[in-house]
């Protein structure tokens, strides 16, 4: 049995390394292949005036790496994110409780998330700025909390859809409470919707708040980007933009080992 059990501990150990390592070519073959169209493009391109040359922009990212600057902006664009999941997070599980609770209370969110869907982030960043101003955190954040939300409940509210009737009436032959039943069957059967949902929303929290920053905010990543681009200095730009292209294909690996790997032992 022992024997077995290393087996295939080796034999999992082995397709993820796989994985890691065709994610890594394919990454590789995606980034030369953008690179190469790139200097065509800026040999060839009557807008080359405009356009930085690949190099030099290679150049400028370099020497952003771990730099003050680019220290400080990061971990900005990180903790909006990252603030905005979470309450985003607490919400969905809070109302996923009471939509567990109420058919009244599910048809008011499933029409409130379609609302929410409908509502595209240019009215959210324009609305939260005139409320918070430029100056403050919580435009980037709120837009991140807003948009991150739908994606989190209606995970939520699909593994609520098949959790086990059969075994919920099972426990309250056996006397099982109203609270029994949520911490005891419910929640249990929510973690693998939990775990996928939370990877796909930490990295779109990411996107979320790069975009929200370059409009709402006077510092982060998504702020550098449009202020180099709106003082025409397109080589510190697209430094900027690789930046955040390598930190969210860092983020997205990181997800998917951590989340696969919880997945994977949730369902076992």
């Amino acid at each position: 049995m022992s024997y077995n059990n290393v087996e295939k501990s080796q034999s999992i150990a082995n397709q993820r390394w796989w994985r890691i390592l065709r994610q890594l070519s394919s990454n590789i073959l995606i980034f030369f292949s953008i690179f190469s169209l790139w200097i065509i493009y800026y040999q060839f391109s009557d807008r080359s005036i405009l356009l930085p040359s690949p190099f030099t922009v290679l150049d400028n990212f370099i020497e952003l790496l771990f730099t003050r600057v680019m220290m400080e902006n990061v971990m900005v664009t990180l903790l909006r994110s990252l603030l905005g999941f979470a309450l985003a997070l607490a919400l969905s599980a809070l109302l996923t409780i009471f939509m567990w609770q109420s058919s009244t209370v599910k048809a008011f969110l499933h029409d409130l998330v379609i609302f929410l869907q409908s509502v595209t982030i240019i009215v959210w960043i324009v609305a939260f700025l005139v409320m918070f101003g430029l100056t403050s955190n919580w435009p980037a954040t709120l837009v991140t909390m807003i948009v991150s939300f739908p994606l989190l409940f209606n995970n939520l509210e699909k593994g609520l859809e098949h959790v086990d009737q059969r075994l919920i009436e099972m426990v309250k032959v056996y006397g099982a409470t109203a609270d029994d039943v949520i911490f005891d069957v419910v929640i249990p059967s929510l973690k693998p919707y939990f775990y996928s949902g939370v990877r796909s929303g930490l990295s779109l929290a990411l996107k979320v708040a790069v975009v929200a920053e370059a409009f709402t905010s006077s510092n982060g990543i998504g702020y550098q980007i449009m202020m180099n681009f709106n003082l025409f200095k397109y080589d510190m730009a697209f430094a900027w933009a690789l930046l955040i292209v390598l930190l969210m294909i860092a983020f997205d690996w990181i997800l998917l080992e951590v989340f696969e790997t919880r997945e994977a032992t949730v369902v076992t």
